[in-house]
């Protein structure tokens, strides 16, 4: 005879798997970039005309036939001029491109300092209408390339400041950059998309910089990478500078970028493709490119979503190819794009992204902790894993929801859960933070939305509904399915738990997203 648990856990496959018939969701990455007007019509020769500035694999800098002007320590102030530009998406795996939005009053961009807010999805970067400018920052709109701020930069406690590397800090709100107010240190700093205002925070170093070399982790506090004097440096806003780099990287890394899958930054230089632990030493070769002579520096950037090293380079033809680089297996595709693109900047702008930046939750930061990881799937919160959880079918599958430790009497919980996996329309505003997922509560109707356990007793419609035989009465607490789940299926859980807060005694849990195939 079947157990009235095992019954119920019956019912979570069945009810799961008939709320809707899902086959599995691949990342969804899509490649963004500000290059040359033109560069989208046949027949353009990305060597002549404006074509670009490129950096040589051994790490001198070359004009192409391009043009580029303010350079100075380190290239810090390096812009390309172009006849106009266009912001473009590009399928990196054919070398394709889409026209999103022609800027015909940009006529020149600073190389390789972008940087993308996931959550209000606006693409950044610094350009301005003439050669000579000095910059504005300009926010263009991911989905359909329009033009939603513009606003001059301006640096009121430097003497004469100026950019040479930004990042977007999706989790927390804040656009930083690498500022230098000559004659002094180079400093990280904040940037006020309204306003424009630069404004220096204590973590300084001594410079000098490459070409915007940079990569960013949102989970980490968060901490700036960028490239200095050959070595990479870590910087933490929270902790002031002068900031000392890690050892000298050999080859010198000529385009970086943040691996938040493992931990790691990813780095190239001179036909080498590296993993750096965060401390800036080179822990292993990931790939070997072939024979390329210059690199496009504002080209370079991570797919969260697939694990996919991707920049622009010139081979020994002096053609155009793109390097896809496969991070986990060790492989690299070149593509030849059938229009050449001279990349002033590129970005991933993909959902899975978002998975990473708002999975953490905040249970017991009340503290000044980092948060907890709660939930559980088969042992793991993802955490490592970009928070995902892979689970084959059929294969035995358990969710856990742990006691925080910074409550204490047990804890009474809800896990809440949404089919797929979560994108920009899904996250949700809440008393406690960012929530992955739009609890059912608030939109009870959407047949992709689901709750799996209350014991708050909020009256939510759960599988294991507060009262009920099956149900959990607080923390700890296992759902255990040893059969698994029967077919393929993408789903995201979030829970809220009591933690201790004394502002509202609760708070969200990590977030899991679960991949059975």
């Amino acid at each position: 005879m079947t157990s009235p648990r095992r019954r119920t856990a019956l019912a979570l496959v069945t009810c799961l798997l008939t709320v809707a018939s899902v086959s599995g969701q691949a990342p969804i990455s899509r490649l963004l970039g500000l290059v040359s007007g033109g560069s989208s019509s046949p027949g353009t020769s990305i060597t002549g005309g404006s074509s670009g500035f490129l950096v040589w694999s051994s790490g001198g800098m070359s004009l192409n036939g391009g043009t580029f002007s303010g350079i100075v320590i380190g290239g810090s102030n390096a812009k390309i001029t172009m006849n106009s530009c266009e912001f473009v998406e590009v399928d990196p795996l054919t070398g394709t491109s889409t026209l999103l939005n022609t800027l015909p009053n940009i006529w020149s961009v600073w190389l390789g300092r972008s940087g993308v807010d996931l959550v209000q999805r606006v693409f950044y970067f610094v350009g301005d209408s003439n050669a000579l400018g000095s910059g504005r920052l300009i926010g263009l709109d991911v989905d359909n390339g329009s033009v939603v701020s513009n606003i001059g930069l301006s640096f009121p406690t430097m003497a004469s400041g100026r950019l040479v590397a930004m990042e977007f800090d999706s989790a927390a709100g804040v656009l930083y950059g690498i500022a230098l107010d000559p004659g002094s240190d180079f400093v990280l700093a904040t940037i006020d998309p309204v306003t424009g205002i630069v404004t220096p925070t204590t973590t300084t170093f001594a410079g000098p910089v490459r070409l915007g070399v940079s990569g960013l982790d949102e989970s980490g506090g968060p901490t700036f990478f960028v490239e200095t004097q050959d070595a990479l440096a870590a910087l933490n806003p929270t902790i002031p500078g002068p900031v000392t780099a890690g050892p000298p990287v050999n080859p010198p890394p000529l385009g970086i970028s943040y691996d938040n899958l493992n931990d790691r930054v990813i780095a190239y230089g001179n036909n080498q493709v590296m993993a750096l632990n965060t401390a800036g030493v080179v822990t292993s070769g990931l790939a070997v490119t072939n024979g390329l002579t210059a690199i496009h520096p504002g080209s370079f950037d991570f797919d969260r979503g697939s694990g996919t090293y991707f920049f622009s380079a010139m081979n020994t033809n002096w053609n155009q190819e793109f390097q896809v680089v496969d991070t986990g297996a060790a492989s690299v595709t070149t593509v030849l794009p059938p229009t050449p693109l001279r990349f002033a900047c590129a970005r991933f702008i993909d959902d899975t992204a978002l998975l990473p930046i708002c999975g953490a939750g905040n249970v017991g930061t009340w503290t000044g902790m980092p948060a907890q990881d709660v939930m559980l799937v088969n042992g793991s919160s993802g955490a490592t894993t970009g928070r995902l959880v892979t689970v084959g079918v059929n294969q035995p599958l358990t969710l856990d929801i742990l006691q925080p430790t910074t409550q204490a009497t047990p804890a009474t919980f809800a896990i809440l859960g949404q089919l797929l996996l979560p994108n920009f329309q899904t996250l949700y505003t809440t008393p406690l933070g960012y929530a992955c997922i739009t609890p059912a509560l608030f939109n009870p109707n959407d047949p992709n939305l689901f709750t799996v356990a209350d014991c708050i007793g909020w009256g939510l419609n759960a599988l294991f509904p507060a009262g009920s035989p099956q149900a959990p009465v607080s923390a700890p607490w296992t759902l255990s399915l040893p059969s698994g789940i029967g077919a393929p299926f993408v789903m995201t859980l979030q829970g809220v738990i009591q933690d201790g807060s004394p502002a509202f005694g609760l708070a969200l849990t990590n977030t899991v997203g679960v991949v059975v195939q």
